[in-house]
């Protein structure tokens, strides 16, 4: 695993990883990285040279995620089962997130809220004590998912549903032409919009405003993404090219 500087793009450092590596992930900061393989994470320290700070036994891993803190771990496995786990060995105890078949996970970027993608929708939880909450999905298996500042979007075939974190409101629902799959789901929550990419293109929309997204231009995008402050939008495409947009 070669580690990137954000801003830079410059090669920060190469960490001897086995070559059974299944996922990794990293924290905001980029202090923290870690690597997912058949039975074991590693959690290795990124700075000043590349370190391995823990070693965690376990089941074969599907995906791993770092809270943006780097203080907990968020993995789930190849035989179905997803772990909530803390790094601090005085903290709580791993917590079993209750899924089906998971897909993939992401973190909230405050590391408050985190959801789980798996066959019959989103699995949503919070803090340690704090109930999960399921969102169903109707439209088959979810495809995509982002989550901040409260708000979750959740990308299927021929739309995108965003609610609240709690699962008790529905905020916006956005129809895509001819049920295009929304491969990838990013938001905003400054200027509330969504952005999604499909088989077809990107396409963006104001949550005050839901309808029919606007399209961006014809390319299969696979990822999309706001930085931090909003004012630029990354797409990636299946040709291989990312393009920026200045909003």
């Amino acid at each position: 695993v070669r580690l990137v500087g954000r801003r830079t793009g410059h090669l920060l450092g190469v960490f001897p990883t086995p070559s059974d590596l299944l996922a990794f992930g990293d924290a905001y900061d980029g202090a923290r990285l870690v690597t997912g393989g058949r039975g074991v994470l590693r959690v290795w320290e990124t700075t000043p040279v590349p370190e391995l700070a823990t070693r965690v036994e376990g089941q074969g891993r599907a995906f791993a995620l770092l809270a943006p803190d780097g203080r907990r771990i968020l993995a789930g496995s190849e035989t179905g089962g997803v772990v909530l786990r803390s790094l601090d060995p005085s903290g709580e105890p791993p917590t079993e997130v209750p899924v089906q078949a998971p897909a993939d996970g992401v973190f909230a970027p405050d590391g408050r809220w985190f959801a789980v993608r798996d066959q019959g929708g989103i699995v949503i939880g919070g803090q340690p004590g704090e109930p999960f909450v399921r969102i169903n999905s109707s439209n088959g298996t979810p495809a995509s998912l982002a989550i901040a500042d409260g708000l979750i979007a959740i990308g299927t075939a021929g739309g995108v549903f965003v609610g609240t974190t709690e699962g008790d409101r529905l905020v916006a629902r956005m129809q895509l032409p001819d049920d295009q799959m929304a491969m990838a789901v990013a938001l905003d929550p400054a200027s509330r919009e969504v952005a999604v990419g499909t088989n077809v293109g990107p396409y963006v929309c104001a949550l005050d405003s839901p309808g029919t997204p606007r399209s961006l231009e014809e390319r299969p995008s696979m990822s999309v993404a706001y930085s931090p402050e909003g004012r630029w939008l990354a797409v990636g495409g299946v040709d291989g090219l990312v393009a920026l947009r200045e909003r």
